[in-house]
């Protein structure tokens, strides 16, 4: 959780400086004891160990940058194509996905002529003597 925080509030600085508003990073926990954790503000003898930068993720969520909210795993549509999945639940998942439709790609794949993308893909462009 600490990770992907990180990697938000770097974006979210950024947005910041091309000028778009931006609201408190909405990170959804499956896991009730990391988000208790992360939310809670004391020392307990089992919570001693942790490491600093968990510290840093306490101060973000006291200071309002971060807001942890907990959502089941039933419903991380991305989290269970981490584990096996019977079809069903497969299919559920990936129907709740979002796909876009290519439609160049039944294009590009029906004309026959030479493209620019062959001489790329080629390697014709990369030419050793230019660089001597």
């Amino acid at each position: 959780m600490a990770a992907a925080v990180q990697e938000c509030i770097g974006l979210m600085m950024v947005l910041k400086d091309i000028g778009m508003p931006v609201g408190p990073i909405v990170v959804m926990e499956g896991n009730q004891g990391a988000q208790q954790l992360a939310e809670s503000k004391g020392v307990t003898q089992r919570s001693r160990h942790i490491d600093t930068k968990y510290h840093w993720l306490r101060d973000k969520i006291a200071s309002g940058d971060v807001c942890v909210q907990y959502c089941p795993t039933s419903k991380m549509v991305a989290d269970h194509f981490t584990k096996p999945l019977g079809r069903t639940k497969f299919e559920r998942f990936r129907s709740a996905l979002v796909f876009v439709e290519w439609g160049c790609w039944e294009w590009a794949t029906s004309h026959s002529s030479k493209t620019q993308d062959d001489d790329f893909n080629s390697g014709s462009w990369y030419d050793t003597n230019k660089l001597q």
